[in-house]
């Protein structure tokens, strides 16, 4: 269901300005019509309990188990990615800073190099 950035504000209880910020930034994507409540769920998560019902209710109503599913799968696929991520970034930290420490070419014909064998 696509509804306005002011119904969006009443579903999921931030400021207009806040949900404009994410459309911005690309956190939530905006259609020509307004924003699907699909976006405003994977942003935001629940919506606000005192807001409009039917909404909510017709929302449910029209996601399946499956689609249900669906979006669990792909919430553990970026909760996933970003850990794959976070260990890439540190497994190449890791290696840079081994790299900075190798002995040049130049260090190791050095007489201090040949007796300290690089130590410092």
């Amino acid at each position: 269901m696509i509804v306005t950035i002011q119904k969006a504000t009443e579903l999921t209880g931030k400021s207009r300005s806040t949900i404009e910020r994410h459309i911005k930034a690309g956190k939530v994507s905006r259609t020509g019509d307004g924003i699907d409540t699909s976006e405003l769920l994977r942003v935001y998560g629940a919506f606000k309990s005192d807001s409009d019902t039917s909404i909510n209710a017709s929302f449910d109503a029209s996601m399946t188990d499956r689609e249900q599913w669906l979006m669990r799968q792909i919430e553990d696929l970026k909760r996933e990615h970003l850990e794959r991520e976070r260990q890439f970034l540190e497994r190449e930290q890791k290696l840079m800073a081994l790299l900075e420490h190798l002995p040049t070419k130049s260090d190791q014909n050095n007489l201090w190099h040949r007796i300290f064998k690089g130590k410092k």
